[in-house]
């Protein structure tokens, strides 16, 4: 059974649709075993998550996914209630260091913090995952380093994926699969479109067929490869 390891509810402000409960609930009516939770800079809804599944018979996965200071996402995945407690401690310090400025972590901040944390690459085009960058995450998360695929389907899609796969291969580095997960069901891709219209102040487009963003919907497998 596919484990959607990359995914968002709605403390995901104005990115995603769903909420902790829905996500868990959801997992249980697929019949997984297990899904993570990964919104941006927050563990806010982690706790919620965390009961819902249980209640559900569902293995939770706490995680989130940072912005760095370089501008590049990670996906960080606690192993344990130790990992966890250094995410916890992590999201503080950004939130610390920059009270009334954009949320983010240097690397330094991630290493200090980086123990009992599994990383994930995120949601990153080629040419801002560099040799040199995953080098540097190497040396920080060692073998728990993956680096991260997500099939948005465009036309761009399978050139990007080599390229990313070609990284990881130089670098002795295992890949992920995932669907970066926002909304529920195909039929809230549109509510979601509209979520990040408001988020950026930019209008949306009128027509409901039409899709301005990426991300998927919780499903039973990957998008294919």
């Amino acid at each position: 059974m596919f484990v959607h390891l990359h995914v968002h509810s709605h403390f995901s402000f104005k990115d995603a649709t769903p909420s902790p409960l829905q996500l868990a609930q959801r997992a249980k009516d697929l019949g997984m075993s297990a899904l993570a939770i990964t919104d941006h800079n927050t563990l806010a809804g982690a706790i919620r998550f965390y009961q819902a599944c249980l209640r559900h018979d569902v293995k939770p996965i706490i995680g989130c996914e940072i912005t760095l200071d370089t501008g590049h996402h990670l996906v960080l995945l606690a192993m344990n209630i130790a990992g966890y407690s250094n995410l916890c401690r992590l999201v503080t310090a950004m939130y610390l260091a920059n009270p009334s400025k954009k949320t983010e972590a240097s690397l330094a901040l991630v290493e200090e913090h980086s123990r009992d944390l599994i990383c994930l690459t995120a949601c990153a085009q080629p040419q801002a995952i560099t040799h040199a960058f995953l080098t540097n995450l190497k040396g920080i998360f060692f073998d728990r380093l993956y680096v991260e695929l997500e099939n948005h389907r465009t036309q761009e899609s399978p050139r990007l994926l080599r390229q990313l796969a070609q990284l990881a291969q130089e670098l002795e580095l295992p890949l992920v699969a995932t669907n970066n997960v926002h909304f529920l069901s195909p039929a809230d891709h549109r509510c979601r479109d509209i979520l990040v219209a408001m988020g950026s102040l930019t209008p949306c487009i009128p027509c409901a067929s039409m899709k301005t963003t990426t991300g998927s919907s919780i499903s039973h497998t990957v998008r294919t490869y």
